[in-house]
C-alpha cells in the first residue's frame, strides 16, 4: 500500500519489526540524512516505540499514516498522495500477491492501492471513490472479483478495467 507514496516522495521503504527497529534500519536512516519519516500503519501493527526511537535518535519529524483498519489506512495514504486520477483495487487476501504484482506500476504512475473484499465493495472505499471526483480509472488487480463487485464499482461512474489473466503470471503482465 505504501509503494505509491514512497515513489511520490522518492523515498525507500524500510521494514521494521512490529515492536522494534533494527540497527540496520537506524543506520540507513542516518546514512540517508532524512528530514522526516513516515510510519505506515496503526500502533497495533507498528508500535509507537518506533516513532519515539526515531524522533529521539535523529530529532526529525515522524508522521504516522493509519486508520482503524487497513481500508482506512489505504485511504489515508491516498490522501497523502493527493494528486491522481487512477487507483488499483486488489483482493483482500492474506498473501497480498495481487497488490504486490502491480505495486511498481502503481508507484510509477502515482496510483494508490486499496484492498477490498471480492464480492462487495468496502463501504469506506466506496464512499471515498464517490467523494473523490478526480478518480477516473479503477483497475482491479486479480481475477477473483465477482461480476456483482464490478457492477458496483461501475455504478460509481468510473472506468473499470479488470486485470485478470488465466493465472497470476498473465495477470502480472496485464498489470504492467
Amino acid at each position: 500500500l505504501s509503494v505509491p507514496l514512497a515513489s511520490k516522495l522518492d523515498a525507500p521503504i524500510l521494514m521494521v519489526k512490529p515492536d522494534g527497529i533494527t540497527n540496520e534500519v537506524l543506520s540507513e536512516i542516518e546514512r540517508l540524512k532524512v528530514s522526516g519519516v513516515y510510519v505506515i500503519g496503526g500502533t497495533d501493527v507498528i508500535s509507537s516505540k518506533i516513532d519515539t526511537v526515531i524522533k529521539n535518535k535523529f530529532n526529525i519529524d515522524v508522521k504516522r499514516i493509519e486508520g482503524s483498519h487497513r481500508y482506512l489506512t489505504a485511504i489515508n495514504i491516498a490522501k497523502e498522495i493527493d494528486d491522481f486520477s487512477s487507483i488499483v483495487i486488489a483482493p483482500n487476501t492474506n498473501d497480498a500477491i495481487d497488490a504486490a504484482m502491480v505495486a511498481s506500476v502503481a508507484g510509477k504512475n502515482g496510483m494508490p492501492i486499496f484492498y477490498s473484499d471480492v464480492k462487495v465493495v468496502n463501504k469506506d472505499l466506496k464512499e471515498y471513490i464517490k467523494s473523490n471526483k478526480n478518480i477516473n480509472n479503477i483497475y482491479l488487480s486479480g481475477g477473483t472479483f465477482t461480476q456483482s463487485f464490478i457492477d458496483e464499482i461501475e455504478a460509481l461512474g468510473r472506468n473499470v478495467e479488470a486485470l485478470n489473466g488465466t493465472d497470476r503470471y498473465e495477470t502480472n503482465v496485464l498489470g504492467i
